[in-house]
């Protein structure tokens, strides 16, 4: 009875068949919407306990506009993305052409001010900003602003500081905030103490990133829900458009796109939020520009130009709308469209980019402030023109393989991980064949107006974009540079997979259905499966560098930062098996299996304890990244922090000023030299009063070392060498400190105990 309902079926006009799903088993048009949805909270709803990683921090953890919540929106919108975050690093802006993507950014500001905004736009914040002795709760101006109203001539633009902190409870009544009343940021209760429920993400350390990790999930659900939400609006434009009577295909094309494992970067990552929102308003865009050609109603019209204009500020990759609505027009809407409406529909479209183009150039410094000397920023730094040129070339293979092949992903492909090409390379050859062959074949075909010609176009027409050859994009290669591009390799699969089953005239339509539905099926179990390992590693940036050090062995950045994450969880339960104070002894995190030391590693390896082992581990990371990039200055700053650990001063002094020389402003390094100064002249009083006159020099001198200005240092390394009887030394030592602090209580007088011979 079934067979003979198809067979029927099969025998229906051509006209009504085109019209309805013919392989998949849907009878309306909400079912297919239905399934795409399931299958991509299926797919992404294990991502949704997810933290932060990669480039999350920089725009939202060190972005001091998103910190602020809403009344941060308008430096948003005024200001490069990466702003705070150069300000903070005490840079000036890195990146050649700027980034300017502010629709993303504001709503991460207004997911914080749901979560929780502080008005510093700081984390920790609690500073007199005005000197007079005194927590103002109001927003203050600056000294030098205030200064310049009272001057004659033109108004001057006052420049805002910042609040003197962020929250306080008032402990004496006296309605008047103190340092001791500014509680941290993790403190939700209030009570000034460490409780394990305030450790949010069981690291067991009392930390800014337990605030950081709050509200983590809304992030992502948001994610997830706006990304299913741009499979929707492709599915409706393949649909209604691009494979107008071919509704298996418009199906297929969203479902490849959706489940594609390569997106598990753009949806597990926070950040990737900025391409969610660019495909979801380059299809609206495309909806809108077709509807506009049927209709001719100008409303249409300007929602097209509104819809471009919101997906430039979501991403500079829909400059490519420009081309590509007008190609998309002429291969598709053969019939319809007019050279006045495509006139207009492009004098629109480019009204909105001039509008978006004034606003970035108002906001970003086109030129790099300094010339980028960072190879991790700029790839192609060391390179020959022929490597540069060969290189380019070879990564246009590697993104042909990863969407077709996505089996080993990683979330950094930078420097040293892939090597220079060359022309006599195999990969160089290959990939210019198969990619020229495949660019001309697109350009031919779409002169036919035919969809396969587009969908190359369009893969190509992205792609273009991000491999370095029209602006340096500050990454060799990057899984998330496909997201825009796979829409035309989701199109082209489509249309290849329909062409190929009818073609097979001989096989009856029950076969070719089981055929295409239970190969689907081991495909959406594949994808499922690496989609969700992938939503896990990116959990945050110790399940993330943990397992991609191991795919990415010579990558830099995964390199130092696995380095990292070893040594800063050194101390941790987890690695130690003991619970820190304050740490809930039950809770247990082993970030997916990666933080783990066994005793066989402990033995072999002739360690102390796993602590030790641990330490070492990160060292051995670290190392081996500033062997390939020596001037890989958070390397030394981390192996600085190890050989601390460590009690071993010496080399930890030694890394550190390796990384000052690089980077004398770094702020971590600071800190660093702040903290361990007050280690050392602690060490150096506890010397002193025992009588270990050496020990105490030693520790006074190392301290001179990492704070050369520090009078306090200088003060005590003149005292050991006093009692040392190095009486010159003393002198230089003291004279040194009453030049650094000319009212320095003590230094005086203990000159003119010096003997004068």
């Amino acid at each position: 009875m079934q067979t003979e309902q198809i067979n029927n079926e099969e025998q229906l006009p051509a006209e009504q068949m085109e019209s309805k799903f013919k392989y998949f088993p849907f009878f309306n048009q909400k079912q297919p919407v239905f399934v795409l949805v399931l299958l991509g909270i299926i797919f992404y709803c294990t991502s949704l306990y997810n933290e932060y990683a990669l480039d999350d921090g920089i725009i939202i953890h060190q972005n001091n506009y998103v910190l602020k919540g809403v009344s941060g929106i308008s430096d948003i919108l005024s200001k490069d993305a990466y702003d705070s975050f150069y300000r903070r690093m005490n840079a000036k802006d890195q990146l050649q052409g700027g980034r300017y993507r502010p629709l993303p950014v504001i709503s991460f500001a207004i997911e914080q001010e749901i979560i929780g905004a502080y008005r510093t736009g700081n984390y920790m914040f609690v500073e007199d900003l005005n000197h007079n002795g005194v927590l103002d709760n109001e927003k203050l101006e600056s000294q030098h602003s205030a200064s310049k109203k009272k001057l004659t001539g033109p108004p001057t633009e006052t420049a805002i500081v910042n609040y003197e902190f962020n929250e306080f409870v008032d402990l004496n009544k006296d309605g008047v905030a103190q340092q001791n009343e500014c509680n941290t940021c993790w403190d939700t209760n209030k009570n000034f103490k460490n409780d394990a429920p305030e450790d949010l993400n069981h690291d067991g350390v009392f930390n800014e990133v337990d605030c950081q990790v709050k509200g983590a999930g809304l992030r992502h659900f948001n994610n997830i829900w706006t990304y299913i939400l741009a499979c929707v609006l492709l599915y409706l434009v393949f649909r209604n458009y691009i494979f107008k009577q071919q509704p298996d295909m418009a199906f297929l094309a969203a479902l490849i796109f959706l489940i594609h494992p390569v997106h598990s970067e753009i949806v597990a990552n926070v950040k990737g939020r900025e391409d969610i929102f660019s495909v979801i308003f380059i299809a609206l865009t495309f909806l809108f520009s077709f509807k506009y050609n049927e209709t001719k109603k100008i409303s249409l019209l300007i929602f097209a130009g509104l819809a471009f204009f919101l997906a430039l500020l979501s991403k500079e990759y829909a400059i490519v709308l420009l081309f590509l609505v007008p190609l998309s027009l002429y291969v598709f809407e053969k019939e319809k469209i007019k050279a006045v409406n495509l006139g207009l529909l492009s004098v629109c479209l480019f009204f909105f980019g001039a509008v978006y183009t004034l606003m970035r150039l108002n906001a970003v410094n086109m030129a790099p402030g300094v010339p980028d000397t960072e190879i991790l920023n700029n790839p192609f730094l060391l390179a020959t023109g022929e490597e540069k040129f060969a290189s380019k070339i070879f990564i246009l293979l590697k993104y042909l393989k990863l969407s077709f092949l996505p089996n080993k992903l990683t979330c950094d492909y930078s420097y040293a991980q892939i090597p220079y090409s060359h022309f006599a390379d195999g990969g160089f050859i290959s990939s210019l064949i198969i990619n020229l062959a495949l660019l001309v074949f697109g350009i031919v075909l779409c002169v036919k107006r035919h969809v396969l010609g587009f969908a190359i176009i369009v893969y190509f027409a992205f792609l273009v974009l991000v491999i370095n050859f029209i602006f340096p994009v500050g990454a060799l290669l990057r899984e998330g540079f496909l997201f825009h591009a796979s829409i035309g390799v989701a199109i082209a699969i489509a249309w290849v997979v329909f062409t190929v089953l009818e073609k097979m005239s001989s096989v009856s339509f029950i076969t070719k259905r089981t055929l295409m539905i239970s190969s689907l099926l081991i495909v959406l179990v594949l994808c499922g499966s690496k989609t969700w390992e992938r939503n896990w590693d990116w959990k945050n940036d110790i399940t993330l560098f943990l397992k991609d050090v191991k795919t990415s062995p010579n990558s830099v950045l995964i390199l130092g930062n696995a380095g990292a994450r070893w040594i800063d969880l050194a101390d941790t339960k987890e690695v130690t098996g003991i619970a820190l104070e304050g740490e809930d002894p039950e809770k247990f995190n082993d970030y997916n299996g990666q933080l783990k030391i066994t005793d066989e590693e402990v033995r072999v390896g002739n360690f102390i304890d796993k602590r030790d082992a641990a330490i070492h581990k990160g060292m051995r990371y670290l190392k081996h990244a500033v062997e390939l990039h020596p001037r890989y200055v958070n390397g030394y700053l981390n192996l600085g922090l190890a050989s601390f650990k460590l009690n071993n001063d010496r080399d930890a002094i030694f890394y550190w000023k390796l990384a000052e020389r690089l980077y004398p402003n770094n702020p971590y390094l600071e800190n660093y030299y702040r903290v361990y100064s007050n280690i050392l002249k602690n060490r150096g009083a506890n010397a002193f009063n025992a009588g270990r006159n050496y020990d105490a020099a030693v520790a006074y001198k190392m301290c001179t070392l990492i704070l050369p200005n520090d009078a306090e240092g200088w003060y005590g390394l003149g005292g050991a060498f006093y009692h040392l009887k190095l009486y010159h030394k003393a002198k230089s030592s003291w004279e040194k400190t009453l030049k650094l602090d000319p009212d320095h209580q003590y230094v005086g007088r203990d000159l003119k105990t010096i003997p004068t011979k």
